[in-house]
């Protein structure tokens, strides 16, 4: 699973047809919703908290759980990385 975002506000700005299979939602639903939509509540610290360090410019790798569409619980490991364009982070590039 592949998708890219926006650090702030936190909205998907693409993905792959894995994320939408992962999660049950289609690639149109996801950009019309925050990223948080898929953190679990004891996950919302630990995976936002990661972005600030990818803002800084430092990958992070962790495991997290989300619940899909469905309301079924999944476990990912996640790695993001920061989207670099000309010398600006400008969004995250995020792998499971």
């Amino acid at each position: 699973m592949a998708f890219s975002r926006a650090i702030y506000p936190g909205k998907f700005i693409s993905g792959n047809k894995a994320i939408e299979s992962m999660t049950g939602y289609s690639i149109a639903e996801l950009q019309q919703s925050a990223v948080q939509t898929l953190a679990m509540p004891v996950d919302t610290v630990p995976a936002p908290g990661k972005l600030g360090e990818v803002a800084n410019g430092q990958p992070q790798k962790f495991r997290t759980s989300t619940t899909r569409k469905d309301g079924a619980l999944i476990e990912v490991e996640l790695a993001y990385l920061p989207l670099i364009i000309d010398g600006q982070i400008t969004g995250v590039h995020s792998r499971a």
